[in-house]
């Protein structure tokens, strides 16, 4: 097992790597993940370290489940 960096998510066990900076009032990213719970948790965490303001639903994309995360501040 690889150690988590600290704003590195990992919901599913697999790491997956946000560039927060480039997310932008607006944008939204889809969080591939069937862990919702410590997908919302671990990108809380994260952005509320950073002070930036999201909005996390539970989402599909091109078939995918995950969730979506938008930034609002």
């Amino acid at each position: 097992m690889s150690v988590r960096k600290v704003d590195h998510i990992n919901p599913d066990g697999v790491t997956i790597i946000i560039d927060w900076s480039l997310l932008l009032p607006g944008m939204s990213v889809f969080v591939p993940c069937l862990n919702f719970e410590r997908g919302k948790k671990q990108i809380t965490d994260i952005t509320e370290r950073q002070r930036i303001t999201t909005d996390i639903k539970i989402t599909t994309h091109e078939g995918a489940l995950g969730l979506r995360v938008w930034r609002i501040i």
